[in-house]
């Protein structure tokens, strides 16, 4: 009884035993692939199933993730929003809009000890956009940071 190998350990000992003929044939692109020798290289692929939702689909992931939010619009600020926000001299303007860039996200120097290191400068300007127009209404802030 001989035993048959596997197609493609067949094909890797044959790449062994051609040897440089080809691999140059390969880089060159004149070697067919074993897809195309087996007809499946002109197969188009499929697109992923999320470009085929509806438009309702879409709609009602739409309203779930926005529905979500809506109990914290009428809210206060909670946790750190006080620090990160109310009391930050960079986000209440007690400071220069250049401090964005050198301050940490709760407001201290990063060069200072107290500095958590924990720089956001894209997050602190948003908050510093913001607080102008809605300076102690915590459900317009909120309404705001999630859209």
């Amino acid at each position: 009884m001989r035993l048959h190998p596997h197609p493609m350990l067949e094909h890797e000992m044959q790449i062994i035993y051609t040897g440089r003929t080809e691999v140059s044939e390969m880089r060159r692109g004149r070697l067919k692939s074993r897809r195309r020798d087996e007809g499946l290289g002109n197969q188009k692929e499929s697109a992923p199933s999320w470009i085929n939702c509806t438009g309702l689909q879409v709609a009602v992931v739409t309203v779930l993730a926005i529905s979500s939010y809506l109990p914290s619009l009428d809210g206060e600020f909670v946790f750190d929003d006080s620090a990160t926000v109310v009391n930050n001299p960079v986000v209440n303007g007690r400071t220069s809009l250049k401090q964005v860039f050198t301050t940490d996200y709760w407001g201290n120097p990063i060069a200072s000890p107290q500095s958590h290191k924990s720089y956001r400068p894209l997050t602190t300007f948003s908050f510093c956009a913001i607080w102008p127009q809605k300076v102690a209404m915590a459900a317009n802030q909120h309404y705001e940071f999630y859209i």
